[in-house]
């Protein structure tokens, strides 16, 4: 196909609904989510955007970013080899040592021929969708939530923004080609052009962001989650005459395929963490030179039966942390020091994975038992809580 390909846009507040084309994102040490679910996607045939997506070994994106459609959409059209890179927001071009292999995908049987009629060209849009998988995990965090039918999301008025890679804006070597593009949130309804392919005039987030994914901001749950793909559009600042989008919205007949594909991959369906705060009011004393010290409760209850990752957020005020020694005892009862006595100014744990517990049953009470073990300097613990994945 000879199309004009999108990428990775940003999107569009009500303020500002003239102007829906993406931007770049400000580097930081850590994107938000759902930013931080978009990635690169290398292949033979190009770059392209992706995101992790219900899975953590999942990335959704759009076929022709892996396939060579000039092979006469054989089966040897499909790429033999293609990278991913996680929320790369640099000013170069990511390595293999900073890519991850996606072994394989499933994908249809064949692609749609294309013609001059415009009909044919959407049923080859409305086809242009593929999951990819790996075989270990992609991220430690939980991968994006996703709406069942995103056709439907997407024909809401609800309000979206793409994510993506957008590098047909850019030159070759431009430090922008690598960095993670968002469209202002827009609230533009999507209507269907064929089948599970829908366009929109208005938003639009320049070329080379196919795969770029989709999000429906899901007011009940507080939560953006994927709802399809980029596969096609148009960009003004680039000659076309609108801005436009085209994406496959991800249907049911989507989601099985990613199921094919979680099993193909010899994953378990993703499970998101549960997290919890201790109930205990912070900020909270640390008894002075106590081998007693302070008890932190952590109550976790509907979680999975088989613990895989547990990550602990804990912060604390005193004068001298080397004073401090913090347990971490699972319902079980089982003990691992988080820390004793660190050679620190401070106590700053964020997100913290704590090993020695994979495998147990989460569910109960987990106790955090913080200590300080020589007298003179005080403090507190001024935030604290558990996220923990379990199948």
């Amino acid at each position: 196909m000879n199309i004009r390909l999108l990428v990775g846009a940003s999107l569009v507040s009500l303020a500002s609904l003239h102007a829906q084309s993406s931007a770049p994102i400000p580097q930081s040490p850590g994107l938000a989510y759902p930013d931080n679910r978009t990635g690169l996607v290398y292949s033979e045939v190009g770059q392209g955007s992706g995101a992790i997506v219900r899975h953590p070994r999942i990335v959704l994106s759009c076929a022709h970013v892996v396939f060579d459609d000039y092979l006469n959409s054989s089966a040897s059209g499909w790429t033999s080899q293609t990278d991913f890179t996680l929320a790369w927001n640099g000013d170069t071009e990511p390595t293999l040592k900073d890519a991850a292999p996606l072994r394989g995908y499933t994908r249809f049987a064949r692609y749609a021929q294309t013609s001059l009629n415009p009909k044919q060209f959407n049923l080859a849009f409305s086809e242009d969708f593929v999951a990819h998988f790996s075989y270990f995990n992609l991220t430690d965090s939980a991968p994006g939530a996703y709406w069942p039918n995103g056709v439907k999301a997407l024909t809401s008025r609800d309000f979206k923004r793409i994510t993506g890679y957008p590098a047909g804006l850019y030159a070759d070597g431009d430090p922008l080609q690598h960095r993670l593009h968002r469209t202002p949130d827009f609230p533009t309804r999507m209507s269907v052009e064929l089948g599970r392919y829908l366009g929109a005039v208005g938003p639009s987030t320049g070329g080379g962001n196919s795969g770029g994914p989709v999000w429906v901001y899901d007011i009940k749950a507080r939560e953006w989650k994927f709802a399809g793909v980029l596969v096609s559009g148009l960009e003004k600042s680039q000659g076309d005459p609108d801005d436009e989008i085209g994406v496959v919205g991800a249907d049911p007949a989507a989601w099985s395929l990613v199921t094919a594909a979680i099993q193909a991959s010899g994953g378990a369906p993703a499970v998101k963490p549960v997290s919890v705060s201790t109930s205990t009011a912070l900020p909270a004393a640390i008894p002075d030179g106590s081998r007693t010290g302070i008890n932190l409760p952590f109550d976790i209850s509907g979680a999975g039966k088989r613990l895989s990752t547990l990550r602990l957020t804990l912060s604390s005020d005193h004068a001298y942390a080397s004073d401090l020694e913090v347990t971490l005892r699972s319902p079980s009862g089982r003990t691992v020091v988080v820390t004793s006595r660190p050679e620190l100014d401070y106590i700053e744990l964020t997100d913290r994975e704590i090993t020695g517990f994979a495998g147990q049953n989460p569910n109960g009470r987990w106790t955090l038992l913080v200590r300080d073990v020589a007298a003179s300097d005080t403090g507190s613990i001024t935030a604290a809580s558990l996220s923990i994945v379990a199948q």
